[in-house]
């Protein structure tokens, strides 16, 4: 009959090595080029998404007001969804053309270069991933349900924060934070608010957070080559 202690024991260490294969994926390299064109990366939607909040404040909510015409108007509907997507493409364009010019400073095939530090970038799949969450998003505008835009933005953030794709925090942070979005967006859907600031806010906020914890990972690499 086998020990309850080693078993107990067993079961910890097999616990212990399924973490360990969990936070691989999320794992950088230590090369301070590879780590700039991260730090190149989070500044971009950090600037972004601050200019995005700044917008909604200073012109007093004007993009959920727009959003709110666009239930009675087929014409902002249409056209509201054609920025969407001309936005999300922009940035997807963006995000790749960064990590493409840090591939080339760090005289690497592109394919390589993203399989080594930015694994979501992997065979399309943020291209695949903006595609589907874009859809989602044109569908609620164009069925003028754009009450559920804010919601569902928190839903993305969450996803984002689940999956490990863009945030630079390990799974112990990235797991209660991406539930705490989800829950967020039920009561924001429940509650009827409709105003996008918030989720927003959320988005900056934890790009702020994650651009931190990038930039402390660029300062000790650089320190270990001195």
């Amino acid at each position: 009959m086998s020990n309850p202690n080693q078993n107990v024991m067993q079961a910890v260490e097999d616990l212990a090595l399924i973490r360990r294969l969990i936070d691989r994926p999320n794992e950088t390299t230590t090369s301070p080029r590879a780590l700039n064109t991260n730090v190149l990366l989070h500044f971009a939607l950090l600037a972004i998404s601050v200019m995005l909040v700044g917008v909604e404040l200073y012109w007093d909510h004007i993009i959920a007001y727009t959003m709110s015409l666009a239930k009675n108007d087929a014409s902002i509907r249409a056209v509201g969804t054609a920025q969407i997507g001309a936005g999300l493409g922009l940035i997807v364009a963006l995000v790749y053309f960064i990590v493409w010019t840090g591939a080339r400073q760090q005289s690497q095939s592109f394919e390589d270069y993203v399989t080594q530090n930015f694994h979501y970038l992997r065979n399309l799949t943020l291209v695949s991933d903006m595609f589907v969450k874009f859809a989602a998003v044109g569908l609620l505008i164009m069925a003028g349900h754009t009450q559920a835009i804010g919601a569902l933005f928190l839903v993305y953030t969450a996803d984002l924060l689940i999956q490990g794709r863009v945030f630079k925090f390990r799974v112990r942070e990235a797991m209660p934070l991406g539930v705490a979005c989800l829950v967020a967006s039920g009561f924001y859907y429940a509650w009827g608010f409709e105003a996008l600031l918030w989720p927003m806010a959320v988005f900056a906020g934890l790009t702020t957070l994650s651009f931190a914890r990038v930039l402390n990972e660029r300062r000790r690499a650089l320190s270990a080559l001195v």
